[in-house]
């Protein structure tokens, strides 16, 4: 039997925003990457989600960031617009 009191648990709107970013970064790595990067992506996934991050964008941005490499083609946002790096600058793109 699991302990649940000491499991995580994440609203609708969270785990989707979890799982949209989770699909983008695999596809991110030439495919869906390797087990070793699927694991580690969701791991910084849900470290991020349990601090309170909700946006599937900036999920995928701290996912990411751990392979240290710009060359992660970014997530493009409803209106047409990169958003790599905009966690790190602290600063949204300008509409």
């Amino acid at each position: 039997m699991t302990d649940s009191s000491h499991q995580d648990c994440f609203d609708p709107d969270a785990t989707m925003a979890m799982g949209m970013a989770f699909d983008h970064a695999c596809l991110s790595f030439y495919g869906d990457g390797t087990v070793l990067v699927r694991d580690i992506i969701a791991k910084r996934i849900i470290e991020a989600a349990t601090a309170g991050e909700r946006s599937s964008i900036r999920l995928y941005e701290y996912a990411v960031a751990t392979f240290g490499t710009d060359d992660v083609p970014a997530p493009m946002s409803s209106e047409g617009r990169s958003h790599r790096n905009s966690v790190f600058a602290g600063v949204t793109p300008a509409t």
